[in-house]
């Protein structure tokens, strides 16, 4: 009796071991496989975005010729609302943006309408990567052009600086001297679409001038439906967490796992919740190898 408990007990040990690694396995995997998908979608994202900052960076070598306004001329398509800021028309295939603290320069209205050019790539790059919501260029002279056009005026204040929003600020030369594209932290869209991830290119001129910041967003309300659909097993599921464990996107069986609502993110800040500290030790083991 003794040896058939100690090898019951040997067995059912074995069995365990090899259920926990073939779960182990399937997991990783599966991981893995959806890791490499959203490492593809977001490369294809990043060099699209890459594609559309050598255009522009093109188009300024020409700014003596396109800077004339012979396509879009600032100089009769800009209007001043009320509180000073500048927009155009609700038909153009892009929203301009200038704020109220932005003296309306030639110099200015030139480079504006320069970027005005992108009308003849920028559409086809949202054509073609459906999970990009938008695609701007912010000019270094404070002014923005925002594919595509959601009467960008009508969403910020009329002093919005974008300079100062981190689409733009780490793609400036002190915060990315090597000059490749980054990637922000997730945040909420100030134009109002979201919770979005921004890739930005810098932009510098053949003389190696900064000239401003080509970006695209992706909201993270699409990447959530791909990681809605991932099931392993009858009850598990996928999540998606920063190196820090704020949380990206996540089922409402994730949230009750840790115990947490999901999180109210205010205009222009990154969320603040974070997985690692939360629920059983065991829990908080897993949470930190993530």
């Amino acid at each position: 009796l003794y040896r058939t408990q100690q090898s019951q007990t040997f067995w059912s040990t074995e069995l365990q071991n090899n259920v926990q690694q073939q779960s182990q396995r399937e997991i990783t995997g599966a991981a893995q496989l959806e890791a490499h998908t959203a490492d593809q979608s977001l490369t294809e994202i990043t060099l699209a975005v890459k594609q559309l900052a050598d255009y522009q960076a093109a188009l300024f070598i020409q700014k003596s010729l396109l800077g004339e306004g012979g396509y879009w001329d600032g100089n009769s398509e800009l209007i001043q609302r009320a509180d000073g800021q500048y927009a155009n028309a609700a038909s153009d295939r892009a929203s301009v943006f200038i704020p109220n603290t932005t003296t309306l320069s030639p110099e200015l209205v030139a480079d504006l309408n320069v970027s005005m050019y992108l009308d003849f790539s920028a559409p086809s790059v949202l054509k073609q990567n459906p999970n990009i919501g938008a695609v701007y260029y912010v000019g270094a002279d404070n002014y923005t052009v925002y594919y595509p056009n959601i009467n960008l005026a009508n969403a910020v204040p009329a002093d919005f600086d974008a300079r100062s929003q981190s689409f733009y600020t780490v793609a400036v030369p002190e915060n990315d001297p090597e000059r490749k594209p980054v990637w922000t932290e997730p945040y909420q869209d100030p134009a109002g679409t979201g919770l979005i991830v921004t890739t930005s290119v810098p932009i510098y001129d053949h003389i190696g001038q900064f000239r401003g910041v080509m970006s695209a967003d992706v909201q993270l309300s699409k990447i959530s439906e791909q990681i809605s659909a991932i099931k392993l097993g009858k009850t598990g599921f996928a999540f998606l967490i920063d190196p820090s464990g704020h949380i990206i996107a996540m089922p409402d069986a994730g949230y009750k796992v840790f115990g947490i609502v999901p999180e109210l993110v205010p205009v222009g800040e990154s969320p603040k919740t974070t997985v690692l500290g939360l629920g059983s030790s065991d829990l908080q083991k897993i949470t930190k190898k993530m």
